[in-house]
């Protein structure tokens, strides 16, 4: 290897992968629904988890964003000397584009965290917002994807059964 840095990391389970990013995406999808319903929440409003405040509208596009980034690089993607050296299949390159909102959105999430915790004086939030702004398409474009590897693998599936 010529590159500086060559990433590889091993292949998990695929069905445990999608499976979390499914789970993810409906998650991010389940969020946006009770915000914009007027689901009526008992305050104080901000779960907490071994004390420590784990709000929904970033915690969950982040963790999408975390396993969508994971994804891009068990795709295939490894570093060398000239950056992204190699993206092997159209699948990854899909993957790869999805990595940059996903990335976009940890970005959001990871940069509203302090912003949400600091004592500001009464100040409105608007990084829940942001960060949903990019975890919606995010979610979408991942079931999207999610259904048409379904729907390729069920076409192979059926016209290869038949030959």
């Amino acid at each position: 290897m010529t590159g500086i840095l060559n990433v590889q990391i091993p292949k998990l389970k695929c069905g445990i992968a999608r499976t979390v990013e499914a789970a993810l995406a409906v998650g991010v999808l389940l969020v946006v629904w009770v915000m914009s319903t007027g689901v009526p929440i008992e305050y104080p409003s901000w779960p907490e988890v071994a004390g420590f405040p784990a709000d929904p509208e970033l915690l969950v596009p982040g963790a999408l964003a975390v396993v969508v980034l994971v994804d891009v690089v068990r795709e295939g993607v490894s570093i060398g000397s000239g950056g992204v050296a190699a993206i092997k299949s159209a699948r990854a390159r899909w993957t790869g584009m999805i990595g940059l909102l996903a990335a976009l959105t940890l970005f959001l999430s990871v940069v509203s965290l302090p912003a949400l915790y600091a004592d500001t004086g009464g100040c409105v939030f608007f990084g829940g917002l942001l960060t949903l702004s990019a975890g919606i398409p995010l979610a979408l474009l991942v079931l999207g994807r999610q259904l048409f590897d379904e729907a390729v693998g069920w076409y192979r599936r059926r016209h290869v059964a038949s030959e």
